[in-house]
């Protein structure tokens, strides 16, 4: 779990889970706040790889109309180049909110 995504949403998925969030590895889940269509490229080229077979990746973005919006329509073909579909979208808070995407079957 990487960048802006909210203390309070880092707690509760800590509480959740009862344990540690991995910054490597295998990982079942990774969410992450992306400010730009190339950061979000750059990232899941990066991570793509370390995502298990049926594993999620949360890409947190800022709501409109905060100028740092990124749009669900510009991030899905970035994230269809990793072989990822959209799943899910969902609010955070006030500020944020996050779109899941799973691997692709």
């Amino acid at each position: 779990m990487t960048g802006d995504v909210g203390a309070e949403f880092k707690s509760a998925a800590k509480a959740l889970i009862a344990g540690s969030l991995l910054r490597s590895g295998d990982l079942d889940m990774i969410v992450r706040l992306v400010r730009s269509i190339d950061e979000a490229d750059e990232f899941l080229g990066r991570v793509r790889a370390q995502v298990v077979d049926d594993g999620v990746i949360w890409l947190v973005t800022w709501k409109p109309p905060d100028p740092r919006h990124i749009s669900r329509k510009d991030l899905i073909p970035v994230a269809a180049r990793y072989g990822l579909a959209p799943d899910e979208e969902c609010s955070i808070d006030d500020r944020r909110q996050a779109i899941r995407f799973k691997t692709a079957d």
